[in-house]
């Protein structure tokens, strides 16, 4: 079986609980959901269970925003590529988000891969 990190076209950076995400399903708010990571290609999220019942694959993600000061303020959509810990009758615990960004303008790739840059180097 294929290891999902050899699939990885961009670079992965770790966030800590400081990056947060807010972000639109069928016109509901989220806001301050804790970011796992980050690349140009997308983002993981951590999620409760309970908070997480519109989530799934395929789902879009609508005017997302990065909440951090050193992140692009810019609005991007995104679409979930899977979700990891969901367990069927079970709506404790965290569930791991990955969003890929949907059509990200290119000011957005370019301070993120600034932002990745900083980062990963230090």
């Amino acid at each position: 079986m294929e290891n999902p990190e050899d699939r990885r076209v961009h670079a992965r950076l770790s966030l800590d609980d400081r990056y947060t995400l807010r972000f639109q399903i069928e016109g509901q708010v989220y806001r301050g959901v804790p970011m796992t990571n980050i690349s140009t290609g997308g983002l993981g999220l951590k999620m409760e269970q309970r908070t997480a019942i519109r989530v799934h694959n395929g789902v879009v993600l609508k005017g997302m925003v990065l909440e951090h000061p050193a992140l692009p303020q810019m609005k991007v959509d995104g679409e979930v590529r899977h979700v990891m810990g969901r367990h069927i009758g079970n709506m404790e615990g965290p569930v791991l988000v990955g969003v890929q960004f949907l059509n990200p303008p290119e000011n957005f790739l370019r301070l993120l891969e600034i932002f990745i840059g900083r980062r990963a180097g230090s």
